[in-house]
């Protein structure tokens, strides 16, 4: 029985540890979205340029503010 214990205590470890890379990984992966995404608004703001909605879809236009 304690083979049985140190065998699902290893999976357990192995899960978390999994799932910790996981977490690590995502992480990563939107903090990188999210600097791409500033440069996206940085530079969207810089041409002064807008969505207009259009018959249901979405095109770029020039702000004329």
């Amino acid at each position: 029985m304690d083979d049985y214990r140190q065998h699902l205590e290893n999976c357990l470890h192995i899960e978390q540890d999994s799932q910790s890379s996981d977490v690590e990984q995502f992480s990563g992966l939107l903090e990188s979205f999210r600097d791409d995404m500033e440069e996206v608004i940085t530079h969207s703001s810089k041409t002064k340029l807008g969505l207009s909605r259009k018959r249901g879809q979405y095109s770029t236009v020039r702000d004329r503010r």
